[in-house]
């Protein structure tokens, strides 16, 4: 079996030994509503966090040589710490470096070929920061009716209560309770 490697990545500061396979992933969500004609179009796609899928592999035979044994086991473990601290990390990766990567999948099969190195597929995912920022409107711009909402001590002289009847439908609990048909005799009738 012949693998073709490429070159040496790093996810959070673990140096792979190879990567043999690199996924680099772009997504956008698409309304799934009609857009009004005249309208700006981007602000109906969302633009989905990046990802990217690597799968690689670490031995107790670095490639720069040397003997590491048990060198997999401690990176496993690294990996799995990663994973479990829920860390944002760093990725190098043959085409790019991602910044802000979340491991959300970690998989490593093992078959009789494995031996003492490790080959695994991690999926990570971009979190994207956004950073919220609150601002003053001067009470000169705002309109008046706006400006004067929520005022409070304000003198809103007497206020008449009145007692409105809206027919509603009674429930079939409430007409078991209580006999009737409907909550008001004003309902309209909906049988």
């Amino acid at each position: 079996m012949s693998v073709t490697m490429m070159r040496k990545g790093a996810i959070g500061g673990i140096t792979l030994d190879a990567e043999l396979y690199e996924r680099h992933g772009r997504s956008s969500q698409v309304t799934r509503y009609p857009v009004e004609t005249g309208t700006e179009i981007s602000d109906h796609i969302s633009i989905a966090s990046m990802t990217v899928t690597i799968e690689g592999i670490i031995s107790d035979s670095p490639i720069e040589g040397g003997d590491a044994t048990g060198r997999y086991l401690d990176i496993l473990y690294d990996l799995e710490q990663l994973w479990r601290s829920r860390s944002l990390v760093t990725v190098t990766t043959h085409l790019k470096v991602y910044q802000d990567m979340a491991i959300v999948n970690l998989d490593i099969p093992r078959d009789g070929y494995t031996g003492q190195a490790m080959r695994f597929m991690v999926d990570l995912q971009q979190v994207v920061k956004a950073t919220a920022q609150t601002t003053s409107i001067p009470a000169d711009i705002l309109a008046p009716a706006v400006r004067d909402q929520g005022q409070t001590g304000k003198d809103m002289g007497k206020q008449d209560t009145t007692w409105v009847d809206i027919p509603v439908p009674a429930t079939p609990a409430w007409n078991a309770i209580h006999g009737q048909t409907y909550l008001s005799d004003t309902s309209p009738q909906l049988m």
